[in-house]
């Protein structure tokens, strides 16, 4: 008995995120280094927030003091913990456009919805997702 088979590729699909206004063209993904910076200062910004909210002595100050930063680089990353989570996911995936890195992705606004207006992506639909 012969069963047909392929093997699956190794390589895995990712579909790139488009933009508002751009027509359906093949894009470049993310750069891999700007990807794996944007891991390790979410990574970080989510560390540092639980610190700042579970300990009342800990203050920007000292967490700049102690990781050897200024005070502004710490509000900016601190600022990648609330990025939303279908945003940060898609970043963590590669799935965003070359061309974002960590400084387009802090100081965004509150609202997720507004954050992917302001990035210039169109927020992908929630079956997309699944």
């Amino acid at each position: 008995m012969t069963l047909p088979w392929t093997r699956a590729s190794s390589r895995r699909g990712r579909e790139i995120i488009q933009g508002v206004c751009e027509a359906q063209q093949p894009l470049r993904a993310m750069r891999t280094k700007a990807r794996d910076r944007f891991i390790g200062a979410l990574r970080d910004a989510r560390r540092w927030l639980d610190e700042l909210l579970i300990d009342p002595a800990q203050t920007i100050e000292s967490l700049a003091k102690r990781e050897n930063k200024s005070e502004r680089s710490i509000r900016m990353t601190v600022s990648l913990a609330f990025v939303s989570p279908v945003l940060a996911e898609a970043a963590l995936e590669g799935r965003l456009p070359r061309g974002f890195s960590v400084k387009r992705l802090t100081d965004l606004p509150m609202l997720w919805s507004d954050q992917w207006r302001a990035v210039g992506l169109r927020e992908p639909i929630q079956a997309e997702l699944g």
